[in-house]
């Protein structure tokens, strides 16, 4: 086996705390709902417009059913640790009333600027 560098024992290290925020944030927290958080961050837009669930699911490369059961949880929508504080929210979009658009709240948006700072 071959020693591991100062450089990627502390990549390791990084990428240990970043478990660890979403840890004590849900203790169940599943990769699948990490992934889907980061990925809704990554597509709202600057106008506050964010990405519908079928989209989501399209660009995670996850089957439908999972992927709207992520964002309920993640919403608050059933009971969890986010039921009095969600990270994400699913609204109707401003620009039509059949699409809802999945949006990170402040605190989601809090939790990733804490994910990113441990980044740098």
């Amino acid at each position: 086996m071959t020693t591991l560098s100062k450089q990627d024992i502390d990549k390791l290290t990084r990428f240990r705390r970043i478990l660890n925020i979403f840890r004590t944030l849900d203790s169940d927290m599943t990769i699948g709902e990490i992934i889907t958080i980061i990925e809704i961050a990554k597509r709202m837009e600057k106008d506050g417009s964010g990405i519908t669930v079928t989209g989501l699911s399209e660009v995670c490369d996850f089957p439908l059913s999972p992927t709207s059961r992520y964002t309920i949880k993640l919403a608050g929508k059933t009971k969890s640790a986010f039921t009095d504080s969600p990270l994400i929210s699913n609204n109707r979009s401003p620009t039509s009333d059949r699409t809802k658009e999945l949006r990170l709240t402040p605190r989601g948006t809090l939790v990733l600027n804490q994910l990113t700072d441990l980044m740098e």
